[in-house]
This record gives structure tokens, sequence and C-alpha cells, in this order.
């Protein structure tokens, strides 16, 4: 356990202890967070991890039989509807902790509750997703740096809404809380994106050399490349999985800090924190 006090989330913070303190909310958090998470979307990340690899050996046996046929799109269709599932639930998950955490309830508060509490607000989430996703398509449309601009001003809609439920509203809300404070929202964001990249790809990258050699290794001594073709296509699950379970782990961290940076912004220009500590005199 960690001996630092626990991280207060209504306070300005920079780029350094936005980062730092995403990684303390998630060493003093771990226990229910990562619970529920494994709980509600592992199962849902594995059936996607079986409908695509069902898509992936149709395709690539048809590719090796030099048949062409053209594979069904069903399992790749039902891959991509559990990953998404499971991407809106991690979010809201992860979103509705922290609104307990800030409500003080997440020390009573169990991982069914959690993903019960999660459930309700998945279509919120969704409908804010695509909106703001086709806004930003649009906005690439028409030039590649209004997408880019576009979507740091709305990278606070989910927090917006988890801990204000202000629907619809969270995009205009994003917009202004983000306005005048662009470019350090980028860089807070690009290098949260960086750091994970990196950690993630150190942990995968000698997993896949180990099976890559694995699969050469294969090839060579069997002069049979549909062996060794069979042989990749039996370790891509295992691949896909290993990749599912290492950004599992380590996504929350972005999150959490994009909700560090949207406590951050309110704090900049509305002081609420400061609000609640007058208001707790008040009652003294």
């Amino acid at each position: 356990m960690s001996n630092a006090a626990p991280v207060r989330l209504r306070q300005v913070r920079d780029l350094g202890q936005i980062i730092s303190d995403s990684f303390l909310f998630v060493r003093q958090n771990w226990k229910i967070l990562y619970k529920a998470l494994a709980f509600a979307c592992v199962p849902l990340v594995l059936l996607g991890s079986f409908f695509f690899m069902g898509f992936f050996r149709e395709t690539m046996g048809n590719a090796m039989r030099g048949s062409q046929a053209v594979p069904s799109f069903t399992g790749m269709l039902l891959g991509y509807l559990f990953f998404g599932l499971a991407f809106l639930l991690f979010i809201s998950i992860i979103q509705e902790y922290l609104r307990a955490y800030l409500a003080q309830e997440h020390t009573t508060l169990s991982s069914g509750d959690l993903i019960k509490r999660s459930l309700s607000q998945v279509p919120m989430y969704f409908g804010l997703g695509f909106v703001v996703y086709v806004i930003i398509i649009l906005c690439m449309i028409a030039f590649i740096f209004p997408g880019i601009w576009m979507a740091i001003s709305l990278s606070l809609v989910f927090s917006c809404h988890g801990i204000e439920r202000a629907g619809f509203g969270s995009i205009g809300r994003s917009f202004n809380l983000v306005k005048g404070d662009w470019w350090n929202t980028f860089g807070t964001l690009f290098l949260q994106g960086l750091l994970v990249g990196v950690i993630a790809y150190a942990v995968m990258i000698p997993f896949f050399l180990l099976m890559g050699f694995g699969a050469f290794s294969g090839a060579n001594l069997g002069s049979d490349p549909e062996a060794a073709g069979t042989t990749m296509m039996n370790a891509m699950p295992i691949m896909m999985g290993v990749m599912s379970l290492v950004y599992l782990f380590l996504y929350p961290l972005p999150i959490i800090g994009t909700a560090l940076i949207y406590f951050s912004q309110v704090e900049k220009k509305e002081q609420r924190g400061l609000g609640d500590q007058i208001s707790q005199f008040d009652k003294l």
C-alpha cells in the first residue's frame, strides 16, 4: 500500500503533477477499479478476440489455399461490436469510480455496485462518443489541423459527463474548459499517450519476438509454409489476448489523467475546490 496522502481531485496541476498523480491514483485505488474492469470488460474482449480470430483464420486459410472465396464479415463485425462494448464499459467504469471517489463513496463501493452504476451510463457515453466522432471527422474533412484542434477541445467530454452529468451539454462544457489552454492540454494528452504507448510496447515486444521466432523456426525446420501459416494463425489469438490485457492494465492511466486535466481546468476557471473548502469551514 502507498503511504502517500489520498489524491485530491479538485486542484490545479501542471503536466508533471498530472502524470505522477495518475500513477498514484491507480496505485491507491487499483483493487476495486481493476476488479470491476476484469469482471466486466475482459469477457467482452475475449469474445471480440474469438470472433476476430475466426475471421482472420478464414481469410488466411483462403489465401494459403489460393482460394478466391470472399470471407464472411460477420465475425469481424461481431468482433468490433464486443470490442466497442468493452471500450464503452471501460470508460464508464473509470468515470463512475472517479465520481464516487469525489463524493467519498468509494470506500464502501463494491465492484458489483460500480459495474451496475456504469452500465446505466453506457448509452450516454455511446451517444457522446458518436457525436464527438462525427464532429471530428467533419473537421478532418475540412482540413487535418481543425480536426486535431477539435479533438483536443472535446477531449474532456467524458469527464464532464462523468462528474457533472452534463449529457450532451458536455460537448460545449469541454470546449469552454479547454479554451485558452489548448496547447497545455494537447501537450499533456500527447505525453500521456506516448508514455503509455512506450510502456505497452516495452512489455509486448519481447513476447512478440518470442512468438515470431517460434513461427520462423518452425518454418525453417519443417520447410512447410502451410504449417508456418497455421502456427501464426494459432499464435494470433494469444497475441491479441496479451495486447488486450496490457492495455486493460495501462489505459486507465490516460483516462484518469484526462480527468485530472478536467479538474485542473475547473479549478483554474471556477475555483470549485476552494469554494468547497470554504463551505466546510462555514459548517464548523
